[in-house]
């Protein structure tokens, strides 16, 4: 009971952090808002990719890890870029509840964080596709949709590839 209540916490990061986001998937955001989501959202994941590294249990978990980490540190620099264009400043901050869902995850180990960290990428990876959509149609600055347009194909890419991890976890 208590491993499917922890499974519960952790499911819970970026929805979360994503809150605005919640309103409706089909919604753009502000483009300030969405800039901070995103940044904290990355944030939180590069977090969780090290923990990955370090307590995976399975090889493809870490290799998940490892490749996350290097796209999303791409998609930094690009959304810093942006954010400078449009004259926002990115400081991700975790609230409670993320540094919670990290602290939960770090007390992991083997395939109890395999499975966490694999369900919480599905989860993420999900929703950051629709909020990237979204934001694609709903901004009026160019840098920004460009920014959107040119990292949705990677977004669904770890999508497919967190599911494959997923599926292979249940064998």
């Amino acid at each position: 009971m208590k491993r499917l209540f922890g499974s519960a916490a952790v499911a819970l990061t970026c929805a979360l952090v994503m809150s605005l986001a919640a309103r409706g998937a089909d919604k753009a955001l502000s483009d300030k808002d969405f800039i901070t989501k995103v940044a904290t959202c990355s944030a939180a994941e590069a977090k969780m990719c090290k923990l990955a590294e370090k307590n995976a249990g399975d090889a493809k978990v870490k290799e998940l890890a490892t490749h996350f980490s290097k796209d999303h540190a791409k998609m930094d620099e690009q959304l810093k870029e942006v954010a400078g264009k449009l004259g926002v400043t990115v400081l991700p901050e975790f609230d409670a509840d993320i540094r919670g869902t990290l602290d939960g995850l770090g007390a992991r180990k083997g395939a109890e964080f395999d499975q966490a960290f694999v369900t919480r990428m599905v989860q993420d990876h999900e929703k950051t596709v629709k909020l990237f959509e979204a934001q694609a149609k709903g901004t009026s600055d160019t840098n920004l949709k460009k920014f959107c347009n040119d990292n949705l194909p990677k977004l669904q890419e770890h999508l497919k590839e967190s599911r494959k991890v997923a599926d292979g976890l249940k064998k």
